[in-house]
């Protein structure tokens, strides 16, 4: 008995050959242009790291660098991660959309008084400022380390955005968000930093503090993200 193939099935295999073809082409040139977006964002990352490492190396900085008594119980300034510091960023913005609190009737949200807390040379503050990110009317930085505010002004032009100041002390009540990646190495420092810092607070802000000690456990915060690293006060 001769078997005879419906003219139908072969009009439906081809479709779906040609169909896979053209999903295969289509996948292959996504991965094409994330191969390439990949490369453009290791190449500005690289950009940003070195002028930041020139602006520490800089001869003035340098040689003030030399002679600066450090705090023992503070860290040395270490940079976060720069995709690591979009991504929270771009995680902030979504949040500050969401939030009633920040409603504006002409921006997608108020634009908020930015601070960070320890912020070396300024590269994070020049990202908040130039990447366009984040929906801000200030975006200032406070350092105890007088060599690194100066490299922030003459690297980045943050002039009077950036200033000496020391972190335990300083009143964080006029700031809508505030970013601290742990200045402290002592524990039972970084401990009284935090209560201080959340006590000065503003009711409604948002703080952005990876490597905490014990925000988790504050009944005065409320976590945003999966990773805790933003919360807002209440």
């Amino acid at each position: 008995m001769v078997e005879i193939q419906d003219p139908r099935f072969s009009d439906y295999e081809s479709s779906v050959e040609l169909a896979l073809d053209s999903e295969i082409q289509a996948l292959e040139q996504i991965a094409s242009s994330l191969s390439k977006i990949e490369r453009v964002a290791q190449a500005l990352e690289r950009v940003l790291v070195a002028t930041e490492v020139e602006a520490l190396q800089a001869p003035s900085v340098a040689k003030a660098l030399e002679t600066t008594e450090f705090d023992p119980n503070a860290y040395d300034y270490i940079p976060i991660d720069v995709r690591e510091f979009l991504l929270i960023l771009i995680e902030l913005d979504a949040l500050l959309a969401a939030d009633s609190d920040y409603s504006h009737g002409q921006f997608r949200y108020r634009p908020v008084r930015f601070l960070e807390v320890g912020c070396g040379p300024g590269r994070n503050l020049f990202i908040v400022r130039k990447g366009g990110l984040l929906l801000w009317s200030a975006a200032e930085g406070i350092d105890i380390v007088g060599p690194y505010v100066d490299a922030a002004r003459e690297t980045y032009n943050l002039g009077g955005s950036v200033w000496q100041d020391d972190a335990r002390t300083f009143d964080y009540s006029t700031y809508d968000v505030i970013f601290s990646r742990r200045p402290f190495s002592d524990s039972v420092e970084q401990t009284e930093f935090e209560n201080n810092l959340v006590n000065k607070m503003k009711i409604g802000s948002y703080l952005i503090a990876p490597l905490n000690e014990t925000h988790d456990r504050d009944s005065r915060l409320v976590g945003l993200d999966d990773l805790q690293v933003i919360w807002k006060r209440i």
